[in-house]
This record gives C-alpha cells, structure tokens and sequence, in this order.
C-alpha cells in the first residue's frame, strides 16, 4: 500500500463489500430472532440497506473505492446505531 496506493484502496473497497455482506447476513439473523418483537424491522431495513451498500460497491468496485469508502461506511454505522439504539430500547422495556 506504500508504494502503489491506488491497489491498496481497492483492495480496502473490496474488504469493505464484504463487511457489508456479512452486515447484511447478521442483520437478517438478528430481525429472524427477534420477529415477533417490536423493532426487528429496523434490523431488517438496516439489513437490506448493508446489502444494497454491497452490490452498489461491487457494481463500480475497482475505480469508486476512492470515494465510496468513506460514504458507505459512514451510511452503513449511522443505520447500525439507530437499529442498535431501537433494538437497546425494546429490550430494556421488555426487561422491566
């Protein structure tokens, strides 16, 4: 990555594609648990949003990691703490 910089950005991009299949895949085991609750559609729309995030980054993967890295990052953790922060919330009343 020192020396050819460009490889190394896309060899990130593609790390990235899959952390955000993998997000996907989480997401949709989390919202199949937690069906019958209140909140697992949250875990679903942030799952469908990782996904889409995945197939839009190996649609253009070699030449739009400079500038989709951190987009799709900052997309993908923004709808991760608000799934979190529902998912938090009916637990903790479901706890009570």
């Amino acid at each position: 990555m020192l020396f050819y910089p460009l490889s190394g950005v896309g060899t990130i991009g593609l790390l990235l594609a899959i952390y955000f299949f993998m997000d996907a895949f989480a997401g949709f085991g989390l919202a199949s648990t937690m069906y019958p609750d209140r909140g697992w559609i949250m875990w679903v729309i942030n799952a469908l949003l990782s996904f889409g995030l995945g197939v839009l980054f190996l649609i253009n993967w070699p030449f739009s990691s400079m500038y989709l890295v951190g987009l799709f990052v900052g997309i993908s953790l923004f709808f991760d703490g608000i799934a979190l922060l529902i998912g938090g919330s009916m637990w903790s009343k479901m706890a009570k």
